[in-house]
């Protein structure tokens, strides 16, 4: 294993890669005209939590914010700002488009790109601790936060398939880094 990284390290990087990637794809698929539709009823909050934009850029938010080990001195990349973390819910000010989501898409990747081929035994069992009380080890975390991505991503195409016929691209782990 001579200048590679622990065969997690890679898996890690290569899910982690491909969530994003499907959420990517399914982002791509949204139309217009529901760019800004609610995906289901939010009771008693604002609407926009549920429009697909503000569903992928939390899931950008928190991809981001949870390839790092604390929210301590974590700022997002310009010009995005941490109002995703305000606990009474406030989203950004103005509707995001795919070109900024995408970019954002990008610094993500670079970032888990620098990171997790990097992991070895220590980083990847070094607990994670946020401010609001959750802590998991950061390899769960890298799980955990795949597990997000993809969740978001399958609201979006579920949301987008209904009364049209669309295919997820899917994306296995090996199909999108080069080896």
């Amino acid at each position: 294993m001579i200048g590679q990284a622990p065969y997690y390290a890679q898996s890690l990087h290569r899910q982690f890669r491909s969530a994003l990637l499907m959420l990517l794809d399914a982002m791509h698929k949204v139309p217009t005209k529901l760019w800004k539709q609610p995906m289901w009823l939010v009771q008693g909050r604002n609407p926009v939590f549920s429009q697909p934009w503000y569903v992928i850029y939390h899931a950008l938010f928190f991809a981001d914010l949870y390839l790092e080990t604390s929210d301590i001195g974590y700022t997002p990349p310009a010009p995005f700002n941490l109002d995703e973390l305000d606990p009474a819910g406030k989203p950004p000010a103005k509707v995001l488009n795919q070109h900024e989501l995408e970019q954002f898409i990008e610094h993500i990747l670079a970032k888990a790109d620098s990171i997790l081929p990097n992991l070895d035994e220590v980083s990847a069992q070094k607990v994670a601790a946020f401010s609001w009380g959750f802590s998991l080890p950061y390899h769960e975390l890298v799980i955990d936060n795949i597990r997000h991505i993809q969740e978001h991503a399958a609201q979006i195409n579920m949301f987008i398939g209904q009364g049209q016929a669309i295919t997820q691209h899917w994306v296995s782990g090996q199909s999108d880094l080069q080896e």
